[in-house]
């Protein structure tokens, strides 16, 4: 599907790196995604270098955040209505910001624009839904809101369980997230190969 991105490895790199700077909970959250979506991405049968751009998405699909201020990112207690407008421009802005670098990135770049775009068209920042959502987003919608459930953030309080965070997305087939890929999630979880680490204490 894509050419591999062994050359752009140092600048991937690089921008996680200025991540976890500004922000090391939303840099944490974000390599156990990466995680999730290469386990994902092998058990379709994917390319080595598909496989190796869907770890990067997933490393970087909160790249974007680096805009919004550090304090909202890390704020204890729900956001305001403008707040979480700030937050909801950082798939456009992480986008921008790869493809910036490289028209070769525009894989990686694609799947970040749509990593909250939901099946059913209710997602943003473009409301495509179905198919129309590039595969890589599809990916990673499911792994950002299974961990993001699974480990404790400051705007929501406590955490689901393992079972609880699976649950919640096995019932967002066809609404949220792609039932083939809910059918895959499912598959993961069976051979045990969640993700799942220490919850985050700085985000």
């Amino acid at each position: 599907m894509y050419t591999t991105l062994e050359t752009k490895d140092d600048l991937l790199s690089a921008l996680h790196g200025a991540e976890a700077l500004y922000c090391a909970g939303t840099a944490t959250h974000s390599v156990r995604v990466g995680l999730v979506c290469g386990a994902l991405a092998e058990i379709l049968g994917l390319s080595e270098p598909d496989v190796d751009a869907m770890r990067w998405v997933g490393i970087l699909h909160d790249i974007g955040k680096l805009a919004v201020p550090v304090e909202v990112l890390r704020k204890n207690g729900p956001l305001t209505a403008d707040e979480w407008e700030d937050v909801k421009k950082h798939p456009i802005v992480g986008s921008d910001l790869v493809l910036a670098f490289s028209s070769n990135l525009a894989p990686v770049a694609l799947g970040i624009r749509a990593h909250h775009e939901r099946w059913d068209g209710s997602g943003y920042p473009d409301g495509r839904d179905g198919f129309d959502i590039p595969v890589f987003g599809r990916i990673v919608a499911i792994s950002d809101v299974f961990d993001a459930l699974t480990h404790k953030r400051g705007y929501r309080p406590g955490k689901f369980s393992h079972l609880e965070a699976v649950e919640f997305v096995l019932e967002g087939a066809n609404r949220e997230f792609d039932p083939e890929l809910v059918r895959v999630f499912a598959d993961l979880d069976r051979r045990g190969a969640l993700v799942q680490g220490e919850p985050d204490r700085s985000a």
